[in-house]
């Protein structure tokens, strides 16, 4: 196994043997905040992901998009989702919470924050 997927497993992700090639169980993480990140996953035969910007959804530009999918880009792995509203806490979500609730002027503001992304 190549040392920097040494390095990576020993930071604390966990490695599943499928046949011949070792892919990292992306339990929680849903952001790869540095392209060593990225370059371990391409090691690992991982060629899409999903992930999401670190930035709060208010912030998202097209810009924000296009940058994170030339990112994964650069290491042969396709960026094909984002996870627009969180699963875990996505009641308490300062952004978009109040979508899960009854109808309300601040719900339909959320609504439009989402679908304006």
């Amino acid at each position: 196994m190549a040392p920097d997927v040494l390095e990576f497993a020993k930071a604390g992700h966990r490695l599943l043997y499928h046949g011949e090639c070792f892919h990292e169980i992306l339990r929680i993480r849903r952001t790869f905040p540095e392209d060593v990140h990225l370059e371990v996953l391409s090691q690992l035969g991982v060629n899409n992901i999903d992930t999401t910007p670190t930035e709060p959804l208010n912030e998202w530009t097209t810009d924000t998009l296009v940058q994170m999918r030339e990112r994964g880009a650069k290491y042969g792995i396709n960026v094909e989702m984002t996870h627009i509203i969180g699963s875990s806490g996505a009641y308490s979500d300062s952004a978009t919470g109040k979508i899960f609730l009854k109808p309300s002027d601040e719900r339909e503001r959320q609504i439009d924050l989402v679908c304006n992304v």
